[in-house]
């Protein structure tokens, strides 16, 4: 049965696809279709994520367009700057050496200096290479193991990159709008075809997916090429990776700017190794600042919490109406599955009717499980919470749905401790739908012309784009179905907008009021919970409901209009059609010459 309705879904994809454009618009923003296509492919466990090589590869070629529609229009202008260029070279990278020299030659602009930064020991094998390269064009080619000779700008890559040719006149043109340091996009190059291919289309900075993953590895340009050199000494870090010095020096200076420049300028060559084991060295140092256990496993680091001393009252809020099997699952886990010490749930009873619910909820408060509230009025998400937390005693906030099933035991201690770190906002969690399917992973703005949930419907073990389901790392917003928050972060925000997004968004709005404040939102990766999301309140297709949902859609859109056109945790070159984080192939890029 499954097997029909998944060639029945391919099939209406296609002849979908016959429509117009504006009518597949309006298909999509059909509320009462979108949720019962939602359903089903849900029930089925479609995977709609994958794209096939060529899918993906006919995809870049319709953004490399796009893209060099961006540089083509950017004015040239004379280089006024001292910009050194650090290759910092792996002795492993030597044979790739020439590649390199080779793009640094075609640049429209040349740089000041090219440096050659190796360890000592690798200095003479180095040399030996750069005597066979005697006939290219090395200019001004210093090959040293300290910087501290060398001032100005600098932009650094690894040995075995090759550079855009306009590489040098992007960041001339970006850099007044840049902090104290910024990286560009990546892709691959294929000497054999000659081609570009599988880019990397990173988010703006985001600690959280540096720190787990490496995730910048080549391709930063700086203000202060002594502040490079002065990690790197302090330290006394090895040479074969970019990834540490990012690393040390933002634990280092976490007030430090970075920029993002959303650019594929500098290019892998193909088959070499970008995702060596990550380092030791970082990890120690990451677990040392975030005071937490550090894992690493396929590529990413896990952080783990579990067993941290410091464990302040948690205040749990969970609202209802009826549905006295889903709360009694809800419950049920966090008691038997949680193994954070210190916490109370606040259940919110809105108008129940069912005598069997009432009477249960009664139970769990005489028993000392919970404490019971009611809501009296009609079913408001963000008036209830805001009812609820104006009653709880605990320093930290757990907003969590009564369809809410726990998986991790320690669910929440890593929530509580991201939560409290300086900086952070609101934490989210990885949830699952019943079939181990991703129902959420973070929010991304844009999505459907609103927000979206992140990788939704991936299988729960794949890693995702950039290993961001596996990994913990930062979105704009993370849903309110599990969501950990300081109460006096919660405040400061005024909690949730019961006047304007009594139901839909206001997950949204609160965690986009907190990145307003200068917090970053996490989505926690080691939090697992399964989430059977809607069963207690039923589908939104009705007409009052699809007016609702249409109203505080189009609040969102006139409020964060900037965050829907280009979410800062996400990227102008990603669609916004789908969840899977393919390729856009409509011109988002081309805001950047209106920036």
């Amino acid at each position: 049965m499954n097997l029909l309705i998944r060639v029945s879904i391919n099939f209406m994809k296609s002849f979908v696809g016959l429509f117009s454009d504006d009518f597949r618009s309006y298909l999509r923003k059909n509320n009462f279709l979108l949720t019962h296509y939602s359903s089903l492919i849900r029930r089925v466990g479609y995977f709609p994520g994958s794209l096939s090589k060529l899918e993906l590869q006919k995809q870049y070629k319709k953004n490399l367009s796009h893209q060099r529609a961006v540089i083509d229009s950017i004015e040239r202008q004379e280089l006024r700057v001292t910009l050194s260029l650090v290759v910092v070279l792996d002795v492993r990278a030597l044979d790739s050496l020439s590649k390199l020299v080779d793009s640094i030659a075609g640049l429209e602009q040349s740089f000041s200096n090219n440096i050659i930064l190796t360890d000592i020991s690798s200095i003479d094998k180095v040399k030996s290479k750069v005597s066979e390269l005697n006939q290219s064009p090395l200019y001004n080619m210093h090959i040293v193991s300290d910087l501290r000779a060398f001032s100005g700008e600098f932009f650094v890559i690894r040995g075995n990159d090759r550079v855009h040719p306009s590489l040098v006149k992007c960041l001339c043109y970006f850099k007044p709008k840049c902090g104290d340091i910024a990286y560009v996009d990546i892709d691959k190059y294929s000497i054999q075809c000659g081609s570009r291919h599988s880019p990397k289309f990173f988010p703006d900075w985001n600690p959280e997916l540096h720190l787990t993953t490496d995730y910048i590895k080549t391709g930063i340009w700086g203000r202060d090429i002594s502040a490079l050199s002065r990690t790197l000494t302090r330290h006394g870090i090895s040479f074969d990776t970019i990834t540490k010095w990012m690393t040390l020096y933002y634990l280092s200076c976490k007030k430090i700017k970075v920029s993002h420049i959303p650019l594929t300028l500098v290019h892998t060559i193909e088959h070499t190794d970008d995702d060596r084991e990550l380092s030791q060295e970082c990890s120690k140092a990451i677990g040392s600042a975030y005071n937490c256990d550090i894992d690493v496993v396929d590529g990413y680091r896990t952080l783990s919490f579990s067993g941290n001393n410091n464990s302040p009252l948690v205040s749990i809020v969970i609202p209802t109406r009826n549905a006295m099997n889903l709360v009694r699952q809800c419950i049920e886990s966090i008691y038997s599955k949680t193994s954070y010490p210190n916490f109370e749930i606040l259940l919110v009873d809105n108008n129940s009717d069912d005598l069997d619910s009432i009477s249960y909820f009664s139970s769990l408060e005489s028993s000392g499980l919970v404490t019971l509230l009611h809501f009296g009025g009609d079913f408001n998400y963000s008036a209830i919470n805001n009812f609820a937390v104006e009653r709880c005693n605990g320093e930290i906030i757990a907003l969590l749905n009564n369809d809410i099933e726990v998986v991790a035991e320690d669910w929440l201690d890593n929530m509580v401790a991201l939560a409290s770190l300086d900086g952070v906002g609101a934490v989210g969690a990885k949830l699952l739908y019943p079939n181990n399917t991703i129902q959420h992973a973070g929010v991304v703005l844009g999505y459907g012309g609103g927000a979206g949930h992140a990788h939704k419907y991936f299988p729960y073990n794949e890693k995702g784009y950039l290993n961001r389901i596996a990994a913990t790392n930062c979105y704009s917003a993370v849903t309110a179905a599990c969501l950990v928050v300081t109460k006096s972060n919660y405040d400061n925000v005024k909690g949730l907008n019961e006047t304007d997004l009594s139901v839909a968004f206001n997950d949204v709005d609160f965690c986009l009021k907190l990145l307003n404040l200068g917090k970053r939102n996490i989505y926690c990766a080691e939090a697992v919970l399964y989430h059977h999301e809607s069963v207690s309140r039923g589908l939104d297709n009705t007409e009052v409901k699809r007016v609702r949902f249409l109203n505080e859609l189009k609040y969102l859109q006139t409020t964060w209009c900037a965050y829907i056109d280009n979410d800062c945790n996400y990227n102008l070159n990603l669609t916004t059609q789908r969840e899977n984080f393919s390729i856009s192939q409509s011109d988002r890029i081309s805001s950047l010459n209106r920036e």
